[in-house]
């Protein structure tokens, strides 16, 4: 940590610093790392002990922040966070990095994020989506997606102004079949969104959700679908989906299929294709790629397969 005080680092794009042990060492010596300055740093993933020791971050776009030794940053030093990376794209939060409650009229800016990825054991979903300000917010994640995850942010804004107008992608990751029933939770808190991607979808609890008789169209916006682990079996339930949506006047555009399930429905795919697009594209695999340590491809909670159900 010494070495790294005062090292220059004109050139340094990618930083990965993750101590293990050292939390309470931290929050003792108050330690400034790179004093210097990290001119160019782009993409930066750090423990939660670490944030009170970072410089000004003005170049940084990604930040995955990870939780170190059962220590979460405060409040504070995650608004600080925020105000010294005015251009962060990419904020990704693993487990209680950070946690609540916070007060009602805490507030966290993001100016510039477009992509909100919460991974693991976070126990502070709705009080995150909560004080988070972020304008631009175009992706959420969520994975795993627990049921009780959405309960207090959805109370939040049904006496507040709409917040993430411009979302329109959502990756959720169920951990249950119980807990896809709060699907549609989630289609009430974001009803923008116009790309769903499950990991670890339950064909029976999807279609149910999206086909209800009680229910209005999931999503009216919603053009496409990304699952994986897809068979003949389920696809027929899937297709069910379709034809409702259709019957709606909201039609499906597009399904993203990953490569085994392109294989494992080859049979479908002219009947398929007749309905909407299907592109091979595993869209979770490609969120992964800016994962530095991947740790994001743990959290696809009990990654169901259709074949099974």
């Amino acid at each position: 940590m010494q070495t790294i005080q005062s090292s220059p680092a004109p050139l340094l794009e990618y930083l990965v610093i993750h101590p293990i042990g050292v939390g309470h060492l931290m929050s003792k010596i108050q330690l400034k790392t790179f004093v210097q300055g990290i001119p160019v740093l782009s993409h930066l993933r750090v423990t939660s002990a670490m944030v009170p020791s970072l410089p000004c971050l003005d170049t940084l776009t990604a930040i995955h922040l990870a939780a170190s030794d059962r220590r979460s940053i405060t409040l504070a030093d995650f608004s600080a966070l925020s105000t010294s990376s005015p251009y962060l794209h990419t904020l990704a939060i693993y487990d209680n990095a950070i946690c609540g409650p916070w007060p009602p009229e805490a507030t966290v800016d993001f100016p510039s994020l477009h992509s909100l990825q919460i991974y693991g054991s976070f126990m502070s979903v709705s009080d995150l989506l909560r004080v988070v300000q972020a304008p631009l917010l175009e992706d959420l994640v969520i994975a795993p997606f627990a049921v009780n995850d959405l309960v207090d942010y959805r109370e939040h804004i049904s006496h507040s102004l709409p917040k993430f107008t411009g979302l329109r992608s959502i990756t959720l990751s169920p951990v249950s079949t119980s807990g896809f029933a709060q699907l549609e939770e989630a289609a009430e808190c974001f009803p923008t969104v116009e790309l769903v991607m499950v990991p670890n979808i339950h064909a029976d609890s999807f279609r149910d959700i999206f086909t209800g008789a009680n229910a209005d169209v999931v999503w009216p916006y919603l053009r496409a679908l990304a699952l994986r682990n897809v068979d003949c079996k389920s696809m027929e339930k899937l297709l069910s989906v379709v034809a409702f949506r259709e019957a709606a006047g909201r039609p499906l555009e597009t399904l993203y299929l990953d490569h085994y399930s392109i294989q494992r429905v080859f049979s479908m795919l002219p009947l398929l294709r007749q309905r909407l697009n299907v592109v091979e594209f595993d869209v979770w695999a490609t969120l992964l790629d800016g994962d530095l340590l991947q740790d994001a491809a743990h959290f696809v909670g009990n990654d169901f397969d259709f074949g099974s159900y």
